[in-house]
């Protein structure tokens, strides 16, 4: 029975990054904010860049009005996919989603749901996960592109380059239990897969309170190793960053090919304006702090 007891007033040890783990993401911020080579201006460069596109996203977002019930169409939902699949690469993203039955009014309704939605944020991630092919980076990609800094865009690659130990992962699925509280009996279907991405929120968090960046595509760009576009990328996404937002169309005009494809939150709904430009780091793996 005093066993049962202290249990119960047991509090789970909030996540942290350890010291040496700590020490490596600020190195690394220190190196790449001081060079000075074609590696370096790549970076800045791809950096001004994401700074661009998440402009763009807020704007499409806010002057077609998405947020107060106003689907988007065809070209409009194209243009959205391309900005946020920039941010990093994602099959599931591509605009060849949208030649399935139903879309992009299914889109429209799920995207709406998970960014604006008034449900708990864990029921509403399990509501989305249950789209077809949607992982769970395309899901916080979604979020982390209109809420760049309230929302981490958390990739496995992006993880394991922390070198975290088993006990830090249990602390940050208990952390991520206690910060989003949800009647587990509505999302029974995928309830592991929820508060595993939500423990990478939380990682990621703790990442962030260390290096102080201006958002979490930053964030993205230090934990991994996404090489800068080439100029043909380039151009492709500046041209979907200056397209025109509002776009008439005729349903019948841009309806999608018939052809077999094989698929390769905020509950405040604000967006957040892009952060001023900062330099972003490369992976962190093989960093040691002997070469400080």
């Amino acid at each position: 029975m005093r066993h049962r007891r202290m249990t119960s007033n047991h509090k789970p040890d909030p996540f942290t990054l350890t010291e040496e783990q700590c020490q490596r993401l600020l190195l690394l911020r220190a190196r790449r904010a001081e060079s000075e080579d074609e590696e370096g201006l790549e970076w800045l460069r791809t950096r001004e860049q994401d700074v661009e596109t998440l402009g763009a996203i807020a704007r499409l977002l806010i002057e077609s009005r998405f947020a107060t019930g106003t689907d988007l169409n065809y070209t409009q939902m194209a243009r959205l996919l391309g900005l946020v699949r920039s941010l990093a690469p994602n099959p599931n993203l591509d605009r060849r989603i949208l030649h399935r039955p139903g879309e992009p009014d299914a889109l429209n309704h799920d995207l709406r749901d998970w960014l604006y939605g008034s449900d708990p944020v864990p029921v509403r991630l399990e509501r989305f996960l249950a789209r077809r092919h949607i992982g769970g980076q395309t899901a916080l990609q979604w979020l982390c592109a209109v809420y760049p800094q309230e929302w981490p865009l958390v990739t496995q690659s992006g993880l394991r380059s922390l070198q975290l130990a088993p006990e830090q992962h249990h602390a940050a699925v208990a952390q991520a239990r206690q910060r989003y509280p949800a009647d587990e009996a509505h999302m029974v279907p995928q309830k592991a897969v929820v508060w595993r991405l939500l423990a990478g929120v939380e990682i990621y968090r703790a990442v962030q309170h260390v290096l102080r960046l201006p958002d979490f595509v930053a964030v993205h760009r230090l934990l991994t190793q996404v090489r800068p576009g080439t100029r043909r990328a380039r151009r492709a996404l500046s041209a979907l960053i200056h397209a025109p937002t509002v776009v008439h169309e005729s349903r019948v005009e841009y309806a999608p090919p018939v052809t077999p494809h094989t698929p390769t939150g905020s509950p405040h709904g604000a967006t957040a304006e892009p952060a001023p430009d900062t330099p972003v780091m490369p992976d962190i793996r093989d960093v040691r702090i002997e070469d400080v």
